[in-house]
């Protein structure tokens, strides 16, 4: 048996959906674009031409947190952070 998302209506506080999505945060006054996260995860982060990252899959789904908590630590200024 296959797991849809889970889907919350707006206001709504669904912990159900929080155990299983992350949210990653880029504070674009600290990006440099330099492309580490990208490299880890190119399908969830995206730079594109731009000199700022940004996150291409929001949310994030819960079973890709060791290799968000990779991108995060890789990163030389400390733009990103995950929001639980």
């Amino acid at each position: 048996m296959t797991r849809r998302p889970i889907r919350s209506k707006p206001g709504v506080d669904n912990r159900l959906e929080r155990r299983y999505r992350l949210k990653i945060h880029v504070d674009t006054t600290k990006c440099l674009g330099n492309g580490f996260c990208e490299a880890i995860a190119e399908d969830v982060f995206d730079l594109g031409d731009k000199t700022v990252v940004r996150v291409a899959v929001d949310p994030v789904p819960e079973a890709r947190r060791t290799q968000m908590r990779e991108a995060v630590q890789t990163c030389p200024v400390g733009a990103l952070s995950i929001q639980d």
